[in-house]
């Protein structure tokens, strides 16, 4: 049950050295000279307002469960033990919106959603749906074709899991089984626009003052040097 423990209970945060790297600079840097990484881009105001439009509109929808019935007409399955699952409680700390939010956060900006869908029983009734930091899950592809999935979470404990547990939405792909990130793919313009704002901000800081000279050919009259200096 060690897996569990990693999924459910609070941890300290524990880093490698490698963890660490990852974590400070992500990526090659752009060619800005800024790193960009997941956590750098959402503190670009634009990227971070595209993702809430993105996230809070996906996760605003009713999101139910329904029955099929003859006739292609379905009807909502209240009775069914999926059903508080997904409308109203998906995990001991989330909302359905709560939770919907987080995974389209994650599909959006890093092209992989991963949830853990936690089972009980013989029935394999599912009572929880758990989402995962995509930066923590790896994808690997076995020779059968069949995916395996590795969770490697601060702790720094990696469990494994096969595709039977793991909800895996995935953006636009080039394999075919994991999604592009897009944080990588466009980090060009978030470096540029992170490169920007601090320009900006180091300006203001300073008051928007700009240091400069200003120089005339030949002598200025008292009443030209008056004039100059308070037009500058």
């Amino acid at each position: 049950m060690a897996w569990w423990n990693t999924l459910f209970s609070p941890q300290e945060k524990k880093y490698s050295t490698l963890d660490l790297f990852r974590e400070i600079y992500g990526a090659p840097p752009s060619r800005s000279g800024i790193s960009v990484t997941w956590s750098s881009a959402l503190e670009v105001s634009t990227v971070l307002a595209c993702l809430r439009v993105i996230a809070e509109g996906i996760a605003q929808v009713p999101f139910k469960l329904y029955v099929d019935r003859n006739g292609g007409t379905g009807r909502i399955a209240s009775g069914h033990p999926l059903y508080n699952v997904i409308y109203r409680r998906p995990n001991r700390w989330q909302t359905s919106f709560e939770f919907r939010e987080t995974i389209a956060m994650h599909a959006a900006l890093m092209g992989n959603a991963y949830v853990f869908i936690g089972r009980v029983g013989n029935a394999r009734e599912i009572r929880e749906l758990v989402p995962l930091e995509p930066q923590f899950v790896g994808v690997k592809k076995r020779r059968d074709g069949s995916l395996i999935y590795s969770y490697s979470p601060a702790s720094g404990e990696t469990v494994e899991f096969d595709a039977g547990v793991i909800w895996h939405i995935r953006g636009p792909s080039w394999n075919g089984y994991t999604g592009l990130e897009a944080v990588k793919l466009v980090r060009e313009a978030i470096g540029l626009a992170v490169a920007a704002e601090t320009a900006h901000a180091e300006m203001h800081r300073s008051s928007a003052k700009v240091g400069g000279i200003y120089s005339v050919d030949g002598n200025l009259s008292k009443e030209k040097y008056d004039f100059l200096a308070a037009w500058l």
